[in-house]
């Protein structure tokens, strides 16, 4: 689901015009790429390594990815085209291995700090964004700042195969979310 990147398109929408949206809503579909790299990055990583270096490797693939987007010039067609393109590559890549997954207990205090973080980086995009301009605050929308806290806490507290099952979950509803937002930049 869109969840950061609608809510920051409409503020844009309001305060910046829809123009400056629309370009937006441009780079947010880019920046689903972005995001469906770094889930598949992280589904990899956990076969092997810890939710740390999971997390540290996979913001470098996604801001790897937004750095050599931020001065496309695509069609938004062709923009489309790839980001369904990458989709179906990344599902067909998804790692099969499937295992137990762990019950633990979450500290009381993970779920209300998700919500802040969360809320936090809508409002501060969304404030910075006249600095970045349309293009670079649509790669940025995606980043879906819920989704790398779902997976690094379910990680940590329920394992890898709980962890990839979430990754998995946001990569399949991100198709939803490029819909919304190729109509709203069209």
């Amino acid at each position: 689901m869109p969840l950061t990147s609608a809510p920051l398109t409409l503020f844009l929408a309001i305060e910046l015009e829809t123009r400056f949206a629309a370009h937006a809503a441009q780079g947010i579909l880019l920046g689903f790429v972005s995001q469906e790299l770094f889930c598949l990055t992280y589904a990899w990583l956990s076969l092997r390594f810890n939710w740390l270096i999971c997390w540290l490797v996979r913001w470098g693939v996604f801001f790897a990815a937004t750095a050599a987007f931020a001065h496309s010039t695509a069609p938004l067609a062709v923009i489309f085209a790839g980001v369904v393109s990458v989709f179906l590559l990344v599902l067909r890549q998804w790692p099969k291995r499937q295992a137990q997954v762990d019950k633990v207990k979450e500290p009381t205090w993970e779920f209300p700090a998700r919500m802040v973080v969360a809320t936090g980086f809508v409002l501060g995009l969304t404030a910075i964004a006249p600095m970045l301009g349309p293009l670079v605050s649509g790669l940025l929308a995606p980043l879906s700042i819920f989704a790398p806290m779902f997976a690094t806490f379910t990680h940590r507290f329920h394992g890898t195969v709980a962890a990839r099952q979430i990754l998995l979950g946001v990569v399949t509803s991100a198709l939803s979310a490029e819909s919304s937002s190729l109509s709203l930049a069209a």
